[in-house]
């Protein structure tokens, strides 16, 4: 049984005090939770309801404003839930032997790669387009972000203030 310290709003709360104190102009950047409207049209899209765990980020912050500096993590943009439905639909038509109909994205880059959620397993995966596979970056999307969360409140990123990037120290 997980840990109520580490459930996903619990961790989202933790991000969102780290963000206010040392990435203000990228917290003020975040749009407003999205609606249980947003939700449910992006269900619709899914043909299921959200993943609980993305349902969670997305009533955090549905996203981020597309003139924010700075991506949420490295160069990745957060995406709001219109942004994944959209997604979700230019790639299923794009042909990318990698792509999986289970996946639902939910972070961007400015090249259409993403970072998504596989239905499938609950995984956390890299997408990019050309590749031939798909590297997992979690085995969930709670474990990705609590490892996230942990690393940046030890100061393992650091944001570049010429391109906004958050990355982790090398």
């Amino acid at each position: 049984m997980k840990k109520a310290a580490d459930d996903v709003p619990a961790l989202l709360k933790r991000l969102q005090a780290w963000l206010k104190k040392h990435r203000k102009t990228y917290a003020k950047g975040l749009r407003p939770p999205a609606t249980k409207e947003e939700l449910a049209d992006l269900g619709k899209d899914l043909g299921a309801e959200p993943p609980p765990d993305l349902a969670a980020l997305l009533s955090w912050h549905n996203g981020q404003d597309d003139d924010v500096f700075g991506g949420f993590v490295d160069d990745w943009r957060l995406m709001s839930a219109a942004q994944i439905a959209k997604a979700r639909q230019e790639l299923a038509g794009g042909g990318e032997k990698a792509w999986r109909s289970g996946f639902v994205p939910f972070l961007e880059d400015d090249r259409g790669d993403v970072v998504a959620v596989d239905t499938a397993d609950g995984s956390v995966r890299e997408f990019r387009g050309g590749a031939a596979d798909t590297p997992v970056l979690g085995p969930s999307l709670r474990a990705w972000l609590k490892q996230f969360v942990e690393d940046v409140e030890a100061g393992e990123y650091v944001e570049d203030p010429e391109r906004g990037g958050f990355a982790k120290k090398s």
